[in-house]
């Protein structure tokens, strides 16, 4: 296991917009339903993992849970399989906690925080 936390997600497939791969991942990863997605932030992060360099190009959604979500559960550390067999853990953490936590990337920390209502462009190098 890797020593940091990440936004769940993916990859898009051939011919699928952002929206509806994320709504596919979230649906993968939680095995939820997500319908009211809403676009926050587009991030380009360049990077170095395993000596490898990376451009990451993410579009990042504003969502809630479902009413009926299994997850509500703060305090919980969820494993669960996604579609394919391979485990994804995942957590919540309070935003105003989010200094303590090893996010990656770094720069989603000050974003999640402003929680702005127009979409946000970072580029962190």
């Amino acid at each position: 296991r890797e020593s940091f936390w990440v936004l769940p997600g993916g990859r898009c497939q051939f011919q699928e917009d952002s929206k509806a791969a994320t709504k596919r991942e979230l649906q993968e990863e939680l095995a939820e339903d997500f319908n009211d997605l809403e676009l926050a932030l587009m991030l380009e992060n360049f990077f170095d993992f395993n000596d490898q360099k990376y451009h990451e190009m993410s579009f990042i959604y504003r969502q809630k849970l479902p009413e009926n979500s299994q997850y509500f559960d703060l305090d919980k550390i969820y494993d669960n399989k996604e579609v394919d067999g391979s485990g994804i853990t995942f957590k919540w953490f309070p935003i105003n906690s989010l200094n303590e936590v090893n996010l990656m990337p770094v720069c989603l920390k000050e974003a999640i925080g402003k929680r702005a209502n127009d979409v946000m462009r970072i580029v962190q190098r």
